[in-house]
């Protein structure tokens, strides 16, 4: 299920998210930093939803004593291709997005400038990336956290694990105080791409253009057009395409 990248803020710096979450077993009905949403069926057929640091599943002796057994052994066959293998563009499984930009308060100026450049990273990726602002009003009052937030956003709108979520937060009244706030949200199919060393480039460098005082559009143009380069370079190695 969708799970946090990391985010910023101004004054609290970039902060980084481990894809594979916290190594303790929690559960939980609601969001928590660190958990994925895991789908099941409970005993009346209904759909539910529990928030997880790790896979739900029954225990069993075979899947207990398996992976003991055979982990070292696979492991070594596995693992020399996982790292020969470069990360593939994604087959789009989802519907042609109505707009990659929702500036619901008003601080991107180029907001076209800004939409090629996340068109041009599906191309390359097939990854669908979606950029939301949004008043700190909009959140504060029902989340203790940006993060959960952001994950409650993908969730409500996306039915899928390929896109990369991230929204961008500040007081619409103080804009001149440039005191921001963002999170990101990917869904699990976009991990072999935006691995966590991916996400750490492109979060600092945001993080960076944020804290210049950039113009918030620009900021995202330039950090998406350096995160396309380098999945191009990494998709497509052979590529010699360029940007200015």
């Amino acid at each position: 299920m969708p799970h946090s990248s990391g985010g910023g803020s101004h004054g609290g710096g970039f902060h980084g998210s481990s894809h594979g979450g916290s190594s303790g077993r929690s559960y939980s009905t609601h969001y928590f930093p660190g958990a994925r949403r895991f789908r099941y069926r409970d005993e009346k057929g209904n759909d539910r939803y529990v928030y997880s640091t790790v896979k739900p599943q029954k225990p069993s002796m075979f899947g207990v004593i398996a992976p003991l057994v055979f982990g070292g052994f696979m492991g070594l066959m596995i693992l020399p291709t996982l790292f020969a293998s470069a990360p593939k563009k994604l087959t789009e499984d989802y519907p042609e997005p109505d707009a990659y930009v929702y500036d619901n308060i008003g601080v991107i100026a180029d907001e076209d400038a800004l939409t090629d450049e996340l068109e041009e990273f599906r191309d390359i990726t097939g990854i669908c990336p979606v950029i939301y602002t949004v008043d700190d009003d909009d959140w504060q009052y029902d989340f203790s956290r940006l993060e959960s937030y952001a994950m409650d956003l993908y969730t409500d709108n996306y039915d899928d694990e390929q896109h990369f979520v991230i929204v961008y937060s500040i007081d619409s009244e103080h804009i001149e105080d440039n005191d921001f706030a963002w999170e990101a949200i990917q869904g699990d199919e976009t991990d072999p791409i935006i691995t966590e060393s991916f996400f750490e480039d492109f979060g600092e460098s945001l993080q960076e253009e944020f804290e210049d005082e950039q113009e918030v559009g620009e900021a995202f143009t330039k950090a998406f057009r350096a995160a396309t380069k380098r999945a191009e370079d990494r998709i497509n190695p052979s590529s010699s395409r360029r940007i200015a």
